[in-house]
């Protein structure tokens, strides 16, 4: 069966013994060591899930021929691939000083904001 975004996986199936397996596919045109990216929930998700969670990695991918090739493996990610934070996400500050000053007034706290 195939999921959606923010499963933490994209394929949910059975193994030979009927255990439900879980599966992200990743993919890149380039070679069997070629970097790729993964969600902080697909981390989490694999974590969770070790014992069942499998990337299913297709290199060398030519769409135009539709051919490629592959490796699987099995468990937390973190513990199969090396890895590099590469992104915040990020927020104003006053965002938050200001969100929670609303919510100190509403429950008549004082609040002082800089």
């Amino acid at each position: 069966k195939v999921e959606g975004d923010g499963t933490g996986y994209d394929i949910k199936s059975l193994d030979d013994n009927g255990n439900t397996i879980y599966i992200e596919v990743k993919s890149t045109e380039g070679g069997r060591d070629t970097e790729f990216f993964i969600s902080p929930n697909e981390v989490e998700f694999s974590k969770i899930h070790k014992n069942n969670f499998y990337i299913y990695r297709v290199f060398n991918l030519n769409i135009k021929e539709l051919s490629g090739e592959l490796y699987i493996t099995q468990g937390y990610v973190l513990d199969e691939f090396d890895y590099e934070a590469t992104e915040f996400k990020l927020s104003p500050k006053w965002y938050y000083k200001h969100y929670w000053a609303k919510r100190m007034l509403k429950q008549n706290k004082s609040v002082t904001v800089e």
